[in-house]
């Protein structure tokens, strides 16, 4: 196994906890190794840090996999794999939709798995390698899902290019019940609050849904669980199949809450969807709009109790931070227009590259310029299912804010 050390000058970074190591802090060149193969890291007087995956042709050569110097090579894909497990079943994501591998978190950089509950107790895996080193164990992942459930491969991230790999087509590898997986309705949980929302995991966005939402939804019923109104009006941005509405309407129910919803996406498959999950959690009304949240929301003329807005990433690349942030503010701003007085408003934002405080200046200056006031109520992050290490701010990607507009 190649040993790569690391730039005596540069390895504070990695020595407090942050799992990748630049090109540029590498002793040397990193050339003579098979991108994605796995390499030893020591510091500059030769002692080990960590074994990891290598890629010479990248800008982060090294992603960490374990500090343990007694790292068992054999068998170190089906440990940390059953270690993910175990700690989502520990947490309480066993019955309901979950991630079961989240990359970096979890000792398999660039891999990630999102488990999904189907017809009550059977699953499929839908499994994203990202990187050159979770393409190589590609393999040993689809075998150790097929043991427990159907498996589809959706390795279609553009973050694939970064690492020269190939951009695929999704592939349902495994279906041992012949599954229709792109037309499936899968279990969800938010707190107390089971709901069904059915989608399109082979064709759909990302791997089929957003599962790192089911805290902030949490925090957004609680406040609602306050309300003594009995009809309430959601408006639902960039709603996708309509998580966000599909849970709140749920629960609404279950308090005898009128819900009236409006839904806004820019797939009109998707809004179909959407409607069809409303419905069935018991909207009282739904209207269905088809459009560009960054340029038709003068279609939405009324005001909400309820605003939801959570779009998708606006940076997609550090040289995109200014524009990007430009389109957050736009967005809130003409979003936050559309709350009644005292109503609630959800702001997300998915970009990694926005950081906790300039996303919040983003949202203050929008609540400027809309000449409203904003209540914090609630500030949120990915759900548990998606940790992150602390001191690596690149794994803690979701921002949320929830506060009462005056």
């Amino acid at each position: 196994m190649k040993t790569w050390r690391l730039d005596k000058t540069k390895d504070r970074r990695f020595k407090q906890g942050h799992p990748w190591v630049f090109s540029n802090e590498i002793q040397g060149s990193p050339k003579g190794v098979e991108i994605g193969e796995v390499v030893k890291l020591a510091d500059s007087g030769g002692d080990f840090l960590s074994y990891g995956f290598g890629n010479p042709s990248s800008l982060i050569a090294f992603r960490a996999i374990s500090r343990n110097p007694e790292w068992d090579e054999a068998r170190w894909v089906e440990i940390a794999l059953a270690r993910a497990s175990g700690m989502r079943r520990s947490m309480g994501f066993g019955e309901s939709s979950h991630r079961a591998v989240f990359a970096e978190a979890d000792g398999l950089p660039g891999l990630v798995v999102d488990a999904y509950c189907y017809d009550k107790n059977d699953w499929v895996y839908v499994v994203q390698a990202q990187t050159a080193g979770a393409d190589k164990i590609l393999t040993q992942v689809i075998e150790y899902y097929k043991k427990l459930g159907s498996v589809i491969t959706k390795n279609t991230s553009e973050m694939r290019k970064m690492d020269g790999l190939e951009v695929q087509k999704p592939v349902v590898v495994h279906n041992p019940k012949e599954k229709n997986f792109e037309d499936v309705t899968v279990h969800v949980q938010t707190g107390s609050v089971m709901f069904d929302l059915n989608t399109d995991l082979v064709g759909g966005q990302k791997t089929g849904l957003f599962l790192d939402q089911r805290s902030n939804i949490e925090s957004l019923i609680s406040l609602i669980s306050k309300t003594e109104k009995k009809e309430l009006k959601v408006l639902d941005l960039c709603c996708y199949v309509g998580q966000w509405t599909t849970a709140i309407t749920t629960f609404a129910k279950s308090r005898d809450i009128s819900i009236k919803a409006t839904l806004f996406d820019t797939s009109k498959s998707a809004l179909e969807r959407a409607h069809h999950n409303v419905k069935q959690a018991g909207a009282a009304v739904i209207e269905c709009i088809t459009g560009d949240v960054l340029k038709d929301l003068e279609k939405i003329k009324n005001q909400f109790d309820i605003v939801i807005c959570d779009p998708p990433g606006f940076i997609s690349g550090r040289k995109n931070i200014p524009t990007g942030r430009a389109a957050y503010f736009k967005l809130n701003e003409q979003a936050i227009s559309k709350v009644r007085p005292t109503g609630l408003y959800v702001s997300c934002s998915c970009s990694g590259l926005l950081t906790e405080e300039d996303f919040e200046e983003t949202l203050l200056k929008s609540v400027n310029r809309s000449k409203r006031q904003f209540l914090g109520l609630t500030r949120g992050t990915q759900s548990p299912d998606h940790p992150y290490i602390l001191g690596f701010s690149e794994g803690r990607y979701l921002k949320s804010w929830i506060g009462q507009v005056l």
